[in-house]
Order: structure tokens, then sequence, then C-alpha cells
């Protein structure tokens, strides 16, 4: 599934785990947006991104779970 810009998907990072990210930007392999529900993992406690926290993921890393509609 190709993503779109603006829209919300529930992904699966390789590292980050199961989150919801709302798209904002594509940079080659890289795709720029931010935590919309749940939160990501990280070794680190300070790598932790939380919801309304901006993130940017490759996009090889991610699969996309479902798209996320409102009504």
């Amino acid at each position: 599934m190709d993503m779109e810009i603006g829209k919300i998907y529930k992904v699966r990072h390789s590292r980050k785990g199961v989150f919801s990210l709302k798209v904002k930007s594509f940079h080659e392999e890289w795709v720029v947006g931010e935590v919309y529900q749940g939160a990501t993992r990280a070794m680190l406690p300070e790598n932790v991104k939380l919801e309304g926290d901006p993130i940017t993921v490759r996009k090889s890393f991610l699969t996309v779970i479902e798209e996320i509609c409102f009504s």
C-alpha cells in the first residue's frame, strides 16, 4: 500500500514497534510524520516518541497494517 500525505496509518516498524503515524512528507527513503496514537519503542528512554511527537522513519522498515479513517 502506498502511503499518502495527510493520512493516518497504523504501522509496524521493525525497530520501533506498532503505532499510528500521520504522514507529513516523504524524502527518498524517509517518511516524516507525527506519532498520532501510541508510542514507539527504543533502546534509550530519550529516543521514545509519544503521541504528538515528530518522527522520521525509513520507509523500508515500515509495514502498513491499516489506514485509519475518520468519519
